[in-house]
Protein backbone atom coordinates (compact mmCIF):
# COMPACT_ATOMS: atom_id res chain seq x y z
CA UNK A 1 0.00 0.00 0.00
CA UNK A 2 3.17 2.25 0.80
CA UNK A 3 4.20 1.84 -2.80
CA UNK A 4 0.67 2.61 -4.56
CA UNK A 5 0.38 5.47 -2.35
CA UNK A 6 3.81 6.78 -3.43
CA UNK A 7 3.19 5.77 -7.38
CA UNK A 8 -0.27 7.84 -7.03
CA UNK A 9 1.60 11.07 -5.22
CA UNK A 10 4.08 11.30 -8.04
CA UNK A 11 1.34 10.63 -10.68
CA UNK A 12 -0.60 13.58 -9.10
CA UNK A 13 2.36 16.05 -8.58
CA UNK A 14 3.51 15.69 -12.21
CA UNK A 15 0.03 16.81 -13.61
CA UNK A 16 -0.28 19.54 -11.43
CA UNK A 17 3.08 20.98 -12.25
CA UNK A 18 2.83 20.14 -15.90
CA UNK A 19 1.27 23.03 -18.29
CA UNK A 20 -1.09 21.84 -20.97
CA UNK A 21 -2.41 22.58 -24.21
CA UNK A 22 -6.43 22.22 -24.57
CA UNK A 23 -5.95 21.08 -28.47
CA UNK A 24 -3.37 18.10 -27.25
CA UNK A 25 -5.59 16.20 -24.48
CA UNK A 26 -7.67 13.39 -25.43
CA UNK A 27 -7.91 9.89 -24.59
CA UNK A 28 -6.00 6.67 -25.72
CA UNK A 29 -5.67 3.01 -25.85
CA UNK A 30 -4.30 0.43 -27.34
CA UNK A 31 -1.90 -3.23 -27.16
CA UNK A 32 1.43 -4.50 -27.82
CA UNK A 33 2.96 -8.07 -27.78
CA UNK A 34 6.52 -9.79 -27.82
CA UNK A 35 8.50 -11.04 -24.88
CA UNK A 36 9.44 -10.97 -21.68
CA UNK A 37 13.39 -11.33 -20.24
CA UNK A 38 13.95 -12.48 -16.35
CA UNK A 39 16.99 -10.94 -15.16
CA UNK A 40 17.25 -14.33 -13.05
CA UNK A 41 20.84 -13.77 -11.45
CA UNK A 42 19.52 -12.16 -7.83
CA UNK A 43 16.36 -14.72 -8.05
CA UNK A 44 19.13 -17.07 -8.62
CA UNK A 45 21.06 -16.38 -5.45
CA UNK A 46 17.79 -16.81 -3.46
CA UNK A 47 17.16 -20.46 -4.81
CA UNK A 48 20.77 -21.54 -4.37
CA UNK A 49 20.65 -20.09 -1.00
CA UNK A 50 17.58 -22.42 -0.02
CA UNK A 51 19.36 -25.34 -1.62
CA UNK A 52 22.50 -24.74 0.79
CA UNK A 53 20.17 -24.20 4.04
CA UNK A 54 18.94 -27.84 3.37
CA UNK A 55 22.41 -29.32 2.71
CA UNK A 56 21.84 -30.06 -0.57
CA UNK A 57 24.46 -29.46 -3.85
CA UNK A 58 23.52 -28.60 -7.01
CA UNK A 59 22.77 -25.61 -9.53
CA UNK A 60 20.03 -23.62 -10.38
CA UNK A 61 18.95 -23.68 -14.31
CA UNK A 62 16.80 -21.03 -15.22
CA UNK A 63 14.41 -20.84 -18.16
CA UNK A 64 14.04 -16.62 -18.47
CA UNK A 65 12.42 -15.72 -21.81
CA UNK A 66 8.55 -16.06 -22.38
CA UNK A 67 5.64 -14.03 -24.73
CA UNK A 68 4.47 -11.34 -23.10
CA UNK A 69 1.63 -8.90 -24.07
CA UNK A 70 -0.43 -5.81 -22.30
CA UNK A 71 -3.24 -3.38 -23.40
CA UNK A 72 -3.45 0.13 -22.03
CA UNK A 73 -5.68 3.02 -22.06
CA UNK A 74 -4.68 6.21 -20.89
CA UNK A 75 -5.16 10.06 -21.21
CA UNK A 76 -2.79 13.03 -22.82
CA UNK A 77 -3.37 16.43 -20.44
CA UNK A 78 -1.28 18.43 -23.22
CA UNK A 79 1.89 17.20 -26.22
CA UNK A 80 4.02 16.31 -23.89
CA UNK A 81 2.24 14.57 -20.69
CA UNK A 82 0.30 11.99 -19.61
CA UNK A 83 -1.16 8.89 -17.33
CA UNK A 84 -1.46 5.29 -18.66
CA UNK A 85 -3.13 2.28 -17.02
CA UNK A 86 -2.33 -1.02 -18.34
CA UNK A 87 -2.72 -4.53 -17.69
CA UNK A 88 0.50 -6.63 -18.56
CA UNK A 89 0.86 -10.56 -19.16
CA UNK A 90 4.95 -11.26 -18.86
CA UNK A 91 4.41 -15.08 -19.32
CA UNK A 92 6.36 -17.81 -16.98
CA UNK A 93 9.07 -18.20 -15.69
CA UNK A 94 10.61 -21.54 -14.55
CA UNK A 95 13.81 -22.34 -12.27
CA UNK A 96 15.00 -25.60 -11.49
CA UNK A 97 17.08 -27.13 -8.75
CA UNK A 98 19.71 -29.76 -10.08
CA UNK A 99 20.42 -31.46 -7.06
CA UNK A 100 23.73 -33.52 -7.23
CA UNK A 101 24.82 -34.56 -3.70
CA UNK A 102 23.44 -36.12 -1.47
CA UNK A 103 21.64 -37.73 -3.53
CA UNK A 104 19.82 -36.64 -7.15
CA UNK A 105 16.54 -35.09 -8.04
CA UNK A 106 15.09 -31.70 -8.60
CA UNK A 107 12.68 -29.40 -7.82
CA UNK A 108 10.80 -26.65 -10.22
CA UNK A 109 8.93 -23.61 -9.59
CA UNK A 110 6.84 -22.21 -12.17
CA UNK A 111 5.42 -18.61 -12.22
CA UNK A 112 3.00 -16.79 -14.09
CA UNK A 113 3.19 -13.19 -13.82
CA UNK A 114 0.40 -10.55 -14.42
CA UNK A 115 -0.66 -7.30 -13.17
CA UNK A 116 -1.68 -3.88 -13.83
CA UNK A 117 0.73 -1.10 -14.31
CA UNK A 118 -0.37 3.03 -13.48
CA UNK A 119 2.15 5.13 -15.09
CA UNK A 120 3.38 8.88 -15.98
CA UNK A 121 4.09 9.65 -19.19
CA UNK A 122 6.32 12.00 -20.38
CA UNK A 123 6.41 12.44 -24.40
CA UNK A 124 8.61 14.59 -27.14
CA UNK A 125 7.51 14.80 -30.33
CA UNK A 126 9.46 15.38 -32.91
CA UNK A 127 6.80 16.23 -35.75
CA UNK A 128 3.14 15.64 -36.00
CA UNK A 129 3.87 11.80 -37.00
CA UNK A 130 6.82 10.60 -35.01
CA UNK A 131 7.42 11.08 -30.74
CA UNK A 132 9.38 9.04 -27.98
CA UNK A 133 8.30 8.67 -24.55
CA UNK A 134 9.35 7.97 -21.17
CA UNK A 135 7.11 6.66 -18.51
CA UNK A 136 7.39 5.77 -14.45
CA UNK A 137 5.03 4.21 -12.47
CA UNK A 138 4.02 1.02 -10.11
CA UNK A 139 3.20 -2.34 -11.37
CA UNK A 140 0.80 -4.62 -9.37
CA UNK A 141 1.35 -7.73 -9.95
CA UNK A 142 0.35 -11.11 -9.42
CA UNK A 143 1.56 -14.45 -9.40
CA UNK A 144 0.28 -18.04 -9.89
CA UNK A 145 3.52 -20.23 -8.64
CA UNK A 146 4.00 -24.05 -8.86
CA UNK A 147 6.93 -25.92 -7.69
CA UNK A 148 7.18 -29.34 -8.78
CA UNK A 149 9.61 -31.48 -7.54
CA UNK A 150 11.35 -35.23 -8.78
CA UNK A 151 13.54 -36.96 -6.02
CA UNK A 152 13.77 -34.19 -3.43
CA UNK A 153 11.59 -31.60 -2.57
CA UNK A 154 13.20 -28.05 -1.53
CA UNK A 155 11.75 -25.67 1.27
CA UNK A 156 12.82 -21.85 1.90
CA UNK A 157 12.41 -18.52 -0.31
CA UNK A 158 12.11 -18.92 -4.11
CA UNK A 159 10.83 -22.72 -3.61
CA UNK A 160 8.03 -24.02 -0.93
CA UNK A 161 7.10 -20.82 0.33
CA UNK A 162 6.06 -19.30 -3.22
CA UNK A 163 4.34 -22.09 -4.13
CA UNK A 164 0.26 -20.64 -4.89
CA UNK A 165 -0.84 -17.41 -5.81
CA UNK A 166 0.78 -14.55 -4.56
CA UNK A 167 0.99 -10.45 -5.37
CA UNK A 168 3.05 -7.57 -5.05
CA UNK A 169 3.89 -4.35 -5.57
CA UNK A 170 6.85 -3.09 -7.21
CA UNK A 171 8.40 0.25 -9.69
CA UNK A 172 8.32 0.44 -12.69
CA UNK A 173 9.89 2.60 -16.27
CA UNK A 174 10.18 2.46 -19.91
CA UNK A 175 10.78 4.41 -22.83
CA UNK A 176 9.89 3.73 -26.20
CA UNK A 177 8.40 5.97 -29.48
CA UNK A 178 4.94 5.88 -31.73
CA UNK A 179 4.72 6.71 -35.79
CA UNK A 180 1.90 7.85 -36.64
CA UNK A 181 -0.19 6.04 -39.99
CA UNK A 182 -2.65 8.15 -39.94
CA UNK A 183 -3.90 10.92 -37.28
CA UNK A 184 -5.37 9.01 -34.62
CA UNK A 185 -3.60 5.59 -35.28
CA UNK A 186 -0.18 4.74 -34.66
CA UNK A 187 2.37 1.80 -34.35
CA UNK A 188 4.21 1.63 -30.88
CA UNK A 189 7.24 0.34 -29.55
CA UNK A 190 8.15 -0.03 -25.94
CA UNK A 191 10.63 -1.17 -23.43
CA UNK A 192 9.86 -1.68 -20.49
CA UNK A 193 11.49 -2.47 -17.19
CA UNK A 194 9.59 -4.37 -13.48
CA UNK A 195 11.99 -4.17 -10.79
CA UNK A 196 12.00 -6.50 -7.58
CA UNK A 197 8.68 -8.23 -8.93
CA UNK A 198 8.33 -10.38 -6.48
CA UNK A 199 11.53 -13.02 -4.93
CA UNK A 200 13.92 -9.82 -5.93
CA UNK A 201 13.18 -10.50 -10.07
CA UNK A 202 13.71 -7.94 -12.66
CA UNK A 203 12.11 -7.91 -15.76
CA UNK A 204 12.26 -6.72 -19.08
CA UNK A 205 9.53 -6.75 -21.69
CA UNK A 206 9.80 -5.58 -25.10
CA UNK A 207 6.81 -5.15 -27.27
CA UNK A 208 5.38 -3.80 -30.70
CA UNK A 209 1.57 -2.81 -31.38
CA UNK A 210 -1.15 -0.07 -31.76
CA UNK A 211 -2.18 3.12 -30.30
CA UNK A 212 -5.15 4.73 -31.03
CA UNK A 213 -6.25 8.53 -30.03
CA UNK A 214 -9.49 9.84 -29.95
Amino acid sequence: MGMFNKTIAAITLAIASTGVVADDTGFFFGGGAGYSHLDANAFDRILNTSIAAQGFTGRIQTDDEDLAWKAFFGYDFGKNFGIEVGYVDLGESESTALVTAPFSGNSTIKSDITGYTLNAIFRYPFSERFEVFGKIGGFFSEFDNEQVASGVTINGPGFGTAAGDDSDTSVMGGVGFKFGVTEHVFIRADWDRYINVGAERDIDSFTGGLEFSF
